[in-house]
């Protein structure tokens, strides 16, 4: 009996295959998360959240991500803990993502089943395993690993609620802790509301109705909703208070912004900073078309899943980008896509005809999928080997600040920087004290978020601070960002008073050390 056969005529054989390939690919997915997660020091993001998330307390903690609207606490709040066993090294806080990022890889199979059978879900799971993007997030130390992982888990538990009629606690949960963990997980979860009612009553759109009552998928969403109402309210309460800076970061999404979050769905930024504009836009093309053959190609029976999946993706990417470009609000964030990436990628999973691969008549449009996969897988490799060898984010400087600054600064001497979150950044790699320019700001009050840089008026505050405490210091170490000072105003005061000595230059700010007039 072939080999063929074989599998065919025993399911037992066919699943062991199965579990086999999904192993595999989880273990790679682990091993992609893995290389050169120490090869660069924190970025701002990352560095911003490890140092709030190092406070003595969860209340302080809590009370970090409430003050920095609009935001969830729970990632903190877990990262507070974590580092509480691990320690707060640039691996150990990483290393707090990966176990969401791997956890979505089989997730992502589960919800791939759902949708249009094993063979989608296996290969969804290939997919994400080696998306660039996914490996970019798994490891760092931010929320989106664990965003993208719950948010997979709630879609699929939505799912497999509406088709089962079985799960509606597990569902309920899994969206609770989503929204408790990134708030944009609410656009997510109203989309799926609104599929899964279009499903129950007008049942055409989407084949078979679903098993799950109208009214239970709504009691279900009225209990998510009522479970995270003292988290809305209270960040609510927030943004009110902060809407004078929150109202200042003003850019209306147009049409690159759109390509831009397929570019990033499809290579991640990395890849985008650095490749031919020609190869990105190949990439995004062939994601594309994967999209529009899962939609007329993928197995009948479960068309309109996949079909409801994909409503999902371009929902989400559209009212975020709608808005933007309605109101001028700044929500375009490319990690923001990571919550629907996994969703994504099952829907290009699904154009692949398997189920009637042995028709003759399809044989053309099978022959078309499958090389577009090759491409798609092509593009994937090539952007996570991107991101491994000139990470957008890479090397911004802090851990090397820190590294001259620990070697260097004398007792006596200042350090001192124009914008408060340098000194959070720096906070990781270099413990001596620092001081912020005109005064330091409580990280429990969340950063400020300061008027654009022809309103900034703040060098000769900078200045008066900067002079009165230099006046008994013979050295001034100062981390200075340009964009906060206009005019280089406070930079030319700083050359006129003091000596220069050195100039180190990186991504992130620009390090200066200067000489007093009295110093030797």
């Amino acid at each position: 009996m072939s080999t063929t056969a074989l599998t065919r005529s025993h399911p037992v054989v066919r699943l062991s295959a199965e579990r086999l390939a999904l192993g595999t690919i989880t273990i790679v997915g682990l091993a992609l998360r893995l290389i050169a997660i120490d090869s660069r020091g924190l970025w701002s993001d990352e560095a911003w959240r490890v140092y709030a998330a190092r406070l003595p307390s969860v209340p302080d903690v809590v009370h970090v991500a409430w003050a920095q609207p609009p935001s969830a606490p729970l990632y903190w709040v877990g990262l507070h803990w974590w580092i509480a066993l691990f320690g707060h090294g640039d691996v150990a806080v990483r290393l707090f993502s990966v176990p969401a990022a791997v956890g979505a890889i089989p997730v992502t199979y589960w919800l791939g089943k759902l949708a249009a059978g094993r063979v989608t879900g296996v290969v969804a799971a290939g997919l994400l395993a080696v998306s660039p993007i996914a490996v970019e997030v798994g490891q760092e130390a931010t929320m989106y690993a664990w965003s993208m992982l719950l948010a997979t888990l709630a879609v699929a538990a939505g799912i497999a609620w509406l088709k089962s009629g079985r799960g509606a606690l597990l569902y309920v949960a899994l969206a609770t802790v989503l929204l408790y963990t990134h708030y944009m997980g609410a656009l997510l979860l109203a989309q799926l509301f609104i599929g899964g009612m279009l499903w129950h009553f007008r049942p055409r759109l989407w084949g078979d109705p679903p098993v799950t009552t109208g009214k239970s998928w709504l009691l279900a969403h009225v209990a998510i909703a009522v479970l995270w109402a003292p988290w809305l309210v209270a960040m609510s309460l927030r943004i009110a208070e902060r809407w004078g800076e929150l109202s200042q970061l003003q850019h209306r999404a147009g049409w690159d912004e759109l390509y831009g979050s397929a570019v990033n769905l499809s290579v991640a930024a990395s890849a985008a900073a650095t490749w031919p504009p020609a190869g990105v836009t190949q990439a995004v093309v062939i994601g594309c078309a994967l999209l529009l053959l899962a939609l007329v190609a993928s197995h009948r029976p479960e068309r309109r899943t996949v079909w409801l999946l994909a409503s999902l993706v371009l929902g989400f990417v559209g009212v975020i980008m709608g808005t933007s470009a309605l109101t001028g609000a700044w929500l375009v964030q490319p990690r923001f896509l990571t919550l629907v990436l996994p969703v994504m990628l099952v829907v290009l999973a699904a154009s692949l005809p398997v189920a009637e691969v042995r028709q003759r008549r399809l044989a053309p449009l099978v022959l078309v999928a499958g090389l577009l996969m090759v491409g798609w897988i092509v593009a994937q490799v090539n952007g996570t080997k991107t991101f491994y060898t000139n990470p957008v984010h890479g090397h911004e400087g802090p851990r090397e600040m820190g590294a001259w600054l620990s070697s260097s600064v004398e007792p006596g001497d200042i350090v001192a920087s124009n914008h408060p979150l340098l000194l959070w950044s720096l906070a990781q790699y270099y413990d001596g004290p620092t001081q912020g320019l005109p005064e330091s700001q409580d990280v429990r009050q969340g950063y400020r978020l300061w008027p654009p840089p022809d309103q900034l008026k703040l060098a000769d505050p900078q200045w008066t601070a900067l002079s009165r405490q230099a006046a008994n210091a013979n050295r001034i170490w100062l981390l200075y960002l340009p964009v906060m000072d206009p005019g280089d105003l406070l930079m030319g005061k700083m050359k006129q008073h003091f000596r220069l000595i050195e100039t180190r230059n990186y991504p992130l700010a620009n390090l200066y050390l200067f000489a007093a007039p009295h110093a030797p």
